[in-house]
């Protein structure tokens, strides 16, 4: 190794513990539990009660604010504060929400960030917004969710011959609220091996380790993904979730994701940084570009993702995305996101366009796949209701298809992993099947427990169990 060269993460000596881990293993200040709804609401009333000091009670906005009535009814504690604006849409629009923030959303944005700073401040404003709008979406729709939830019960039993009741919803929405977050890799396999038959190079493990910064990285700085990599629909999708401003769009129609759309953003990975002595029209454009554009070289910005899986789902989100399971710690949930189902999916429901908060449930019960809503109703009642179910989980492994997709804002690291589960066998992909024999899998968990002891992570290494690909073995 050069000695003037930093060695990379996986050159470090892994049989003494790196002298970097003294900061690292410092106690942490404790944070009070994260409640973003709350927090949103303290937000609104700290920052509207300052304005109304010294605002003119007739103000026609204060009043507006103040539900027509004078100041003191401003922080009335009788109901909860709203975490959306008074609907100025038709009813047939119930639950939709503009993505792009509005100056109040501003204000509430800026608010968080200076009350909490140790939470919110470790976020950028895309983000806290993206964590605004969830919240406000989830209440916008709660009242019909929880009507669909009973009727999403009603077709369960019609379908499989259960026999739920709506008294069952309760613990189905705690259930799905306590749900872990995990992502799926076929860290044996070179990056986008499973979706582009890639036998050679580096496997992805590999590569996770040599990140110098220990950061799990998104499409828009990898340029890979273990689903799909094309940018277009990425882009609109996350639009969707708030990202518009970040995304800084060049090219299509707005928040357009479905068809693939022919969307281009000034994130798009580029050659950065650009050589000034470059005089060509596109060198020329990539400066002015990344002058322009504050977060034309931040495309970590953007959200990674997971999925919130139940318990006797051990192969974790969908053995198609990955033989082996991260697991994340619960710490990070405050700052995720979810989508009923895939956020790409053509289903408008499942997709984005339900993007909402963790602590709204009921809107992912009510419009997932039906295959996530039968588990979900089943894990939550323990199969009482659902004898046929759990006899299959014994066979499948609780793998399915279909997924309750996860947005996680922020940096994403290894320190946020709770532990690693190594599976192992014969799965389907694109270019046919791959096989990740039990060996592979040895390799990699002997690579992250000297990793992890290298660098005083605490996650663990499981050995997980073998997986054979067939139709049946993803429920429908």
């Amino acid at each position: 190794m050069d000695k003037g060269k930093k060695p990379a993460r996986s050159e470090l000596d892994t049989t003494t513990e790196d002298p970097r881990l003294a900061k690292r293993k410092r106690k942490k200040k404790e944070v009070p539990p994260v409640n973003v709804a709350e927090d949103l609401r303290a937000a609104r009333e700290h920052w509207t009660r300052n304005e109304a000091k010294d605002a003119d009670p007739k103000d026609p906005m204060l009043r507006q604010m103040s539900g027509e009535g004078d100041q003191r009814d401003l922080l009335s504690k009788a109901v909860p504060m709203s975490l959306v604006d008074p609907p100025m849409q038709n009813p047939m629009q119930e639950g939709t929400q503009r993505m792009v923030a509005s100056a109040r959303d501003l204000m509430d944005i800026k608010t968080l960030q200076e009350m909490r700073p140790e939470v919110y401040g470790t976020l950028t404003p895309n983000q806290v917004w993206s964590l605004v709008a969830a919240e406000r979406k989830g209440e916008l729709q709660h009242g019909r969710a929880m009507h669909d939830s009973e009727l999403r019960l009603v077709e369960l039993n019609k379908k499989f011959g259960t026999d739920y009741e709506p008294d069952d919803l309760p613990a189905i929405f705690r259930s799905l609220r306590d749900r872990r977050l995990a992502s799926n890799f076929f860290l044996s396999l070179p990056p986008g091996g499973n979706r582009d038959g890639v036998a050679e190079g580096p496997s992805l493990l590999d590569h996770f380790i040599a990140d110098a910064d220990g950061l799990f990285r998104n499409v828009w700085e990898t340029g890979t993904s273990q689903a799909s990599s094309n940018l277009a629909t990425r882009g609109g999708v996350e639009e969707r979730f708030g990202y518009a401003f970040a995304l800084k769009r060049t090219e299509g129609v707005p928040l357009t994701f479905f068809g693939g759309g022919d969307g281009k953003f000034a994130t798009a990975p580029v050659g950065a940084p650009v050589d000034d002595a470059d005089t060509s029209p596109a060198g020329m454009y990539l400066r002015k570009l990344q002058a322009e554009s504050p977060n034309y070289l931040k495309p970590g910005e953007m959200p990674k993702y997971a999925a919130a899986v139940g318990e006797s789902q051990v192969f974790g989100v969908s053995a198609r995305y990955g033989s082996s399971v991260v697991y994340w710690k619960p710490d990070i949930d405050w700052r995720t996101t979810r989508t009923p189902g895939d956020s790409w999916s053509s289903e408008y429901l499942q997709s984005a366009l339900s993007f909402v908060s963790a602590n709204y449930p009921e809107s992912v019960f009510a419009y997932t796949d039906i295959s996530v809503a039968r588990l979900a109703a089943a894990e939550a009642t323990g199969f009482k209701r659902d004898r046929e179910l759990a006899e299959k989980i014994e066979e499948t492994g609780g793998n399915l298809s279909a997924y309750i997709e996860t947005q996680i804002h922020g940096d994403l690291s290894w320190k946020d992993v709770d532990k690693v589960v190594l599976n192992y066998g014969t799965y389907g992909g694109i270019k046919g099947n791959m096989v990740i024999t039990y060996e592979d899998v040895e390799k990699d968990a002997e690579k992250l427990r000297r990793f992890a002891k290298a660098n005083g992570y605490g996650f663990t290494v499981e050995m997980g169990r073998k997986y054979v690909h067939s139709d049946e073995n993803a429920e429908k």
